[in-house]
C-alpha cells in the first residue's frame, strides 16, 4: 500500500469565504516587525511592492508567451524617476514591504516562503516622501514613490492583498 497524505487539508476544499478575511499589511507589519515602530508612533498603512512588470510577466507566461510579453514591454512606460539617486539607491531591488507612520516611511525585506515582512532595511522621515503616484493596471497598481532628494522608484502593488487607497490616504494625512 502506498503512502497517502495526511492532515487537515486532505480531501477538503477550502473556500476563501469560510477561512475569513486575509490579513492586511498593517496587521502583518504589527505582528512580525512591530518592534520597528517607535513608541508614540502610529502605523498608518502598509503595502507589498514588487519590482516593475512582475505581474505582467507572470500573466504573459500563462496566457500568451512571447507575443504577450512583447505587448507588455511595449505598453509599459518607465516613469521619470532616478532609482540610483539618494534614498532610492538604498532600496532593495526585489520585493519589499513598505509602511507609513505618522513620522516615518519604512522599508522591510519580504520572505517569499511565508509572505511576511522581515528585517527593517531603511527608513526616511515621512516629510521626505514627496509624492505617491499610482496607475491602475490589470492585476496590479503601478506605484511611483518620489523622494525629496530627487530620487524615486517605480514598483507594482498586487491588487489582491493591498489597499492602495488606504496607503494614499495615509500619506496624504501626513502632509
Amino acid at each position: 500500500m502506498g503512502r497517502r497524505p495526511v492532515g487537515p487539508k486532505v480531501g477538503r476544499k477550502v473556500c476563501a469565504a469560510t477561512v475569513g478575511p486575509m490579513s492586511t499589511w498593517n496587521e502583518k507589519i504589527e505582528k512580525n516587525v512591530g518592534a520597528d515602530i517607535q513608541d508614540g508612533e502610529t502605523l498608518l498603512a502598509g503595502l507589498l511592492l514588487h519590482p516593475p512588470r512582475t505581474a505582467g510577466r507572470s500573466m504573459a507566461r500563462g496566457i500568451g508567451g512571447a507575443a504577450a510579453q512583447v505587448a507588455i514591454r511595449q505598453s509599459a512606460q518607465e516613469p521619470d524617476v532616478d532609482p540610483d539617486l539618494g534614498f532610492a539607491a538604498t532600496l532593495p531591488p526585489g520585493t519589499m514591504v513598505v509602511g507609513i507612520t505618522d513620522k516615518r516611511f519604512l522599508v522591510w525585506g519580504w520572505t517569499q516562503l511565508t509572505g511576511k515582512p522581515k528585517t527593517l532595511l531603511c527608513e526616511l522621515p515621512i516629510a521626505e516622501l514627496e509624492a505617491v503616484e499610482t496607475t491602475a493596471q490589470k492585476a496590479s497598481t503601478r506605484v511611483v514613490l518620489r523622494f525629496a532628494d530627487e530620487g524615486g522608484t517605480a514598483r507594482e502593488a498586487p491588487k489582491i492583498g493591498n489597499n492602495i487607497d488606504s496607503f494614499i490616504n495615509a500619506w496624504e494625512s501626513t502632509r
